[in-house]
């Protein structure tokens, strides 16, 4: 069933002008890509579609948190751009400072 899901959808990305673009990997090894709007050969408009190619493609489902929250958003809508690469470092730093800040208060209450 798995092979012959693959070339079905193969043959009809070919056939309908449905080009995916590769957008960003996340931390876990997750590739999210992008098919950007177009017309079919009926004239009809397809919106773009967001889709997210899971590291682990032996699972079916995934839990809460194999995705993480900024391309949870990107794959939903509710973001516009897809996350970069700067942005998570940033937030790693954010994440870094506020540890130490914790530390340092807790430190003081002592």
């Amino acid at each position: 069933m798995g092979w012959s899901q693959d070339l079905f959808r193969a043959l009809w990305r070919s056939l309908s002008r449905e080009v995916k673009e590769h957008v960003g990997t996340d931390q876990f090894g997750n590739k999210y890509y992008c098919i950007p709007q177009y017309k079919n050969w009926r004239g009809q408009t397809i919106r773009e579609k967001r889709i997210v190619e899971g590291a682990n493609k032996k699972e079916v489902d995934y839990e809460i948190g194999d995705i993480p929250t900024e391309w949870e958003a990107w794959i939903r809508r509710t973001r516009k751009t897809p996350p970069t690469m700067e942005a998570d470092r940033q937030k790693e730093i954010a994440l870094s400072q506020m540890k130490l800040w914790t530390w340092n208060f807790e430190l003081m209450l002592e």
